[in-house]
């Protein structure tokens, strides 16, 4: 029945009598399933359960959602759908097997696996294209942190696919994400990784910040960043020493209760946003400690250079360069303020 269903040659006579089969089904496995739900699980999650008359099509519970919401998202035909609200009485037993009440991240990731599982090494055709490109789309407007159930439920799926410039769907983390053309003019395809598809390619306008919204996947999920591939190289001893009222005007500002009392609450505030420990008092005597030993030099400039592999990609100019010391609190900012005003450069 459901071979017959899902090459599309069920007569439409015959979608009533089905669903009524169906639903014979969905009752004995209401009442039974509780028995052994190990087995049940084991036995039925991968099987195509679902009945969706109007698409005349049997789709597994994992591949179902009981709403979506209209205003943005459609049903992925087979990946997605929603559950018929007549079969609203074996909801929970549709859960029971993988059903969600809504999407989330997960949701969409998943899209992506069982598309890669269907076409293996394949190129993708037009309508598999629209697929990733709504999956990606999707994904993209969720953020990874927000809830915990959604972070367990990524860390238990095997991949992320996306795609390459040549329309093959890999591991995201098998794949090099651009985020700076100049580099990649400099390096070319000596990457040992093929480039992600970009986001012009997919028609696909991300918001916020992209690079970071990958870094709050798990980490086999997020492709590798090519700027976090550069090197940067920086000469101190090519550094050449100024002390000009510019200087000392930025130590004074560091060592003002103004500017530590601001950096505290900006600690606290994050931590509390991150739910990290409260900040005790002793916590917070060591953090303004550690500022006023901050040493500060001015210096006529600071040249960065940038590297892949040891070949130069590109060079730079800062305003700022921190030295640290493992394992200590001394710290050294370098500054060289150019021909900023010094206003604007404390801005």
């Amino acid at each position: 029945m459901k071979g017959f269903a899902d090459k599309n040659i069920i007569q439409d006579t015959s979608i009533i009598r089905i669903k009524e089969m169906m639903i014979q089904v969905y009752d004995w496995l209401n009442e039974n399933h509780n028995k052994d739900l190990d087995h049940f699980k084991k036995s039925l999650n991968h099987t195509p359960l679902v009945f969706i008359s109007e698409r005349i099509l049997f789709v597994t519970c994992i591949r179902t959602v009981t709403s979506l919401n209209k205003k943005k998202e459609h049903e992925i035909v087979p990946y997605l759908l929603e559950t018929p609200e007549e079969y609203g009485k074996y909801f929970k037993l549709f859960q029971t097997l993988g059903m969600t009440l809504n999407t989330d991240l997960s949701t969409y990731v998943r899209v992506l696996i069982d598309l890669k599982h269907d076409i293996g090494d394949r190129k993708l055709n037009p309508s598999l294209f629209k697929i990733v490109q709504r999956s990606v789309e999707e994904i993209l407007s969720f953020r990874a942190d927000v809830d915990q159930h959604v972070s367990d439920a990524l860390e238990k799926m095997e991949a992320l696919y996306l795609l390459t410039r040549d329309q093959l769907l890999m591991n995201a983390s098998d794949l090099v994400f651009l985020d700076n053309e100049d580099f990649e003019e400099k390096i070319g395809n000596d990457m040992g990784k093929p480039y992600m598809m970009g986001f012009d390619r997919l028609d696909i306008l991300p918001h916020g910040n992209i690079v970071s919204s990958f870094k709050q996947l798990p980490k086999k999920m997020q492709p590798c960043i090519l700027s976090d591939m550069i090197t940067s190289e920086i000469d101190e001893e090519s550094f050449t020493k100024i002390n000009d009222r510019r200087g000392q005007i930025l130590r004074e500002y560091l060592a003002s209760a103004q500017f530590q009392e601001a950096i505290v609450r900006i600690s606290v505030h994050c931590r509390k946003n991150l739910k990290l420990q409260k900040m005790k008092e002793d916590d917070i005597k060591a953090m303004v400690s550690r500022i006023e030993n901050i040493q500060i030099l001015q210096v006529e400039s600071i040249k960065q250079r940038l590297t892949y592999k040891g070949k130069t990609v590109g060079q730079d100019q800062l305003t700022a360069y921190c030295q640290s010391q493992d394992e200590t609190s001394k710290h050294t900012l370098f500054c060289a303020f150019n021909e900023y005003k010094i206003k604007e450069w404390l801005s």
